[in-house]
């Protein structure tokens, strides 16, 4: 695969594994890279976050694929529950471009990685942002495949959630899911924010009615989407996402 010009710059990943509280904790050799990654899992939640300068474009498609490899060989969905949404061992990657690199250049390489990613590992694979051909947005992406409906107790999701066979088809990868890896979800956009409320309460459906307020789509702040959760024992959470922080910050939430 041709790269764009400029793109001499070699990026390594850190396959080491580590624990915390007894749990497991992937991690990347941040050094001067522009890439970072963190993925950790515990009991009540799933998390994978990537942080990618693409100003330093170059064949990242090892990274990306040993990112995967060991993110599949130590998590099974199937023993995974949580309190947090998810539909993937490895369920939403975002490229933001930093410094002097352009969003095209973040789609191009989202796309470049996609096909690798749903080959290689025979995971669905769903594009959205930048990188669809229409600018799809992962919220609608998320409602199609039922991100937001917990399948446990009315307040967590556990396992794999949706049918084997996808009713909607991904941009790349099969359409039947592995139980144990679920989907992933790939995307190119501009910077956001994220902005969490915690409350001292266990009555989620009070979290739930306050994220539907402050939310666009329930009439309340443009360019903000937000959830209501569980988060620990005796306490819940709004979770928001500032799609443009530069119109509507966190105080106005």
């Amino acid at each position: 695969m041709s790269m764009p010009p400029n793109s001499s710059n070699q990026i390594t990943f850190d396959k080491n594994t580590a624990q915390k509280d007894g749990l497991p904790i992937l991690f990347s050799n941040h050094g001067s890279d522009p890439f970072g990654m963190y993925h950790f899992l515990t009991e009540k939640a799933e998390w994978t976050g990537k942080l990618l300068d693409v100003s330093a474009l170059s064949p990242l498609q090892q990274t990306f694929l040993a990112m995967f490899e060991v993110a599949y060989e130590t998590i099974n969905l199937e023993q995974h529950s949580g309190t947090h949404p998810r539909l993937g061992v490895v369920d939403d990657i975002v490229l933001h471009p930093l410094a002097r690199a352009s969003l095209d250049e973040a789609a191009w390489l989202t796309k470049a990685v996609t096909t690798d990613i749903g080959n290689r590992f025979q995971v669905p694979v769903f594009l959205y942002g930048a990188a669809h051909p229409t600018g799809k947005a992962l919220d609608s992406i998320r409602r199609e495949l039922g991100y937001y409906r917990p399948n446990f107790m009315d307040n967590q999701w556990a396992g794999w959630t949706m049918p084997e066979i996808l009713s909607v088809k991904p941009d790349e990868g099969p359409t039947c899911v592995s139980r144990a890896r679920g989907i992933t979800m790939i995307g190119a956009r501009p910077w956001v924010r994220l902005y969490n409320v915690t409350m001292i309460s266990t009555d989620v459906s009070v979290a739930r009615r306050i994220a539907r307020m402050v939310s666009a789509r329930g009439g309340g702040l443009p360019t903000v989407q937000s959830l209501g959760l569980v988060h620990g024992e005796n306490s819940i959470k709004i979770a928001c996402m500032l799609l443009e922080p530069n119109r509507v910050e966190g105080d106005r939430v």
